[in-house]
């Protein structure tokens, strides 16, 4: 019994360990993510922003 519980509690441990892994792993590609969405929407923006400027030119 004592055996028994000692290996769980090992299992839970490894468990809790590869879940706090895995969510250490998702935040940072999560935040990676945002930052290239953001990267975009600024480039999108500029890029309409250029557009309207090289049509005000050209009229």
């Amino acid at each position: 019994m004592t055996f028994f519980n000692i290996c769980h509690s090992n299992s839970l441990f490894t468990y809790f360990a590869t879940v706090a892994r895995f969510s250490l792993i998702y935040g940072i590609y999560t935040a990676h993510s945002l930052q290239v969405a953001q990267f975009k929407l600024i480039y999108g923006i500029y890029t309409v922003y250029l557009l309207q400027v090289a049509q005000f030119s050209l009229i």
